[in-house]
């Protein structure tokens, strides 16, 4: 009986182990930003966001513009279609501790749109957990005003990347 009774109640409840491992994987994610952002500050963090993108754009031409000549664009990607059409997707990198804001990562792609012209795509990369809704707005009114994406990535999605690829990151 005791039998009977412990297999309908195993029947009745949610995945525990699902559950645990999300909260791992969480857990992981967070452990890992935190660590970036301890390890690398500020203009530090292009060196292994570089990397990053390297690995995630296998084919492609990742230029680090980040420093003075910068004209926007701490990082260029230059991808070419089977056509051998040319894109270039400029990438600013903000490393923000909880909340994207402000006018300068904007400020930074609309210099990079004039000077990398001609530019098909645009990302603000930053650490932070989330975007300002006003910051949201400016960028959707840029995107509409260039007629071209610009997007935002946050700390949760950067460091998934970074756990994806990490072990090919941290090699030399």
């Amino acid at each position: 009986m005791r039998l009977a009774a412990s297999a309908e109640a195993d029947v009745s409840v949610v995945d525990d182990a699902t559950v645990r491992l999300k909260g791992v994987l969480d857990d992981t994610l967070a452990s890992l930003m935190e660590r970036l952002r301890r390890n690398f500050r500020s203009n530090q963090l292009e060196v292994p966001v570089h990397r990053l993108l390297v690995q995630m754009f296998e084919g492609a031409t990742v230029e680090k513009r980040a420093g003075p000549g910068e004209h926007g664009a701490d990082f260029l990607i230059r991808e070419r279609d089977r056509f051998d059409h040319e894109r270039t997707t400029v990438v600013q990198l903000k490393d923000y501790g909880q909340v994207l804001s402000g006018q300068r990562a904007l400020e930074q792609i609309r210099d990079a749109f004039r000077w990398w012209a001609p530019v098909s795509a645009a990302v603000v990369l930053s650490t932070a957990a989330c975007e300002d809704p006003a910051f949201a707005k400016a960028r959707d009114e840029l995107a509409e005003e260039f007629g071209i994406p610009v997007k935002v990535v946050l700390g949760e999605q950067l460091a998934r990347w970074f756990l994806a690829h990490l072990e090919a990151v941290a090699a030399d």
